[in-house]
């Protein structure tokens, strides 16, 4: 998935900016929607960033995690207890994420 693109397809959807000028009560409201759309976008960007940083953030110690498991079980009789144990560490990520 291309982040920037996502990124700036979001931008494009959620950035609707008034681009007229007028007097008064009219031209108040036009820059405060105008502020509150580049808030928007600001937050939204925000959003797929800590999303996408939370992400990889997880990712790297359950791969880490399968790695150990291997490495274990290279180690280990299949027909005893500890793989027993280890196809029970191997699970629990996965169960708990349903």
């Amino acid at each position: 998935m291309n982040w920037r693109k996502e990124t700036e397809n979001a931008r494009n959807r959620t950035c609707v900016k008034a681009l007229f000028l007028s007097r008064g009560r009219v031209q108040a409201l036009v820059h405060d929607f105008n502020h509150m759309a580049e808030r928007l976008e600001s937050l939204v960007g925000a959003q797929q960033l800590l999303l996408r940083d939370v992400s990889h953030e997880l990712r790297s110690p359950l791969a880490r995690l399968n790695v150990a498991l291997e490495l274990a079980r290279e180690d280990t009789d299949p027909d005893t207890e500890i793989e027993t144990h280890l196809g029970r560490i191997e699970r629990e990520p996965r169960d708990s994420a349903s």
